[in-house]
């Protein structure tokens, strides 16, 4: 675990002071053809930019992700079996064996690098495809952690792959959709606990008796 967490840490060190390189060697091409005045009005664009960007985006994936992470480490990561719905990376934290799924083929393809990096490869499953046609079998855990809509609609055949026990995990639901997918899950599933952070909230659902 030591050695995996210095090659990533390397591996992303070296991306970071790659990028830079890169912003530098841009800015004094773009200096040498703007000239002065072009320049001053590239910075003031680039800043306005940056503002909106910032307002857009500000903690959008770090909070989703980080309350995935916390929900898989209350515990429930321990499971025999593991379905995750994978968005963008693989998320594989302490079970014997996941299946991850996602219609990106490059999503898949990382999510397996991911897991090579780390040394659990054998316990982990990439597949590129919808989930109700490419997986079978029952699950301890299911992660789904997207957009309210996906999570919406995979609710509606989600039990097919729980166990009675098995918990549902979901998580990137912004505050303005969060009432929809409660109302979707309020049929069948009860829910155990709900945190939130910067708007978005996460779920930990279990199929009702």
């Amino acid at each position: 675990m030591g050695q995996s967490y210095l090659k990533n840490a390397a591996l992303l060190t070296g991306a970071d002071v790659l990028l830079r390189l890169a912003g530098m060697g841009l800015r004094i091409y773009l200096a040498n053809a703007l000239g002065g005045e072009g320049m001053g009005l590239y910075q003031l664009v680039l800043a306005v930019y940056a503002l909106f960007v910032t307002l857009a985006t500000a903690g959008v994936s770090v909070a989703a992700t980080r309350l995935m992470a916390e929900e898989l480490a209350r515990g429930r990561a321990q499971a025999r079996g593991m379905l995750v719905r994978l968005a963008g990376t693989g998320l594989l934290l302490g079970a014997e064996k996941a299946v991850g799924v996602d219609i990106d083929a490059l999503a898949v393809k990382t999510a397996g690098e991911n897991a090579q990096t780390n040394g659990v490869e054998e316990k982990f499953q990439g597949i590129c495809g919808n989930l109700t046609d490419q997986v079978a079998g029952k699950y301890e855990l299911v992660v789904a952690n997207i957009v309210a809509d996906i999570i919406i609609l995979l609710t509606k055949d989600i039990t097919r792959y729980l166990n009675p026990d098995s918990i549902y995990l979901m998580s990137g639901i912004i505050d303005t959709r969060v009432q929809e997918v409660r109302d979707a899950l309020e049929p069948r599933f009860t829910i155990l606990e709900e945190r939130q952070e910067k708007g978005w909230f996460a779920l930990a659902a279990k199929q009702k008796s």
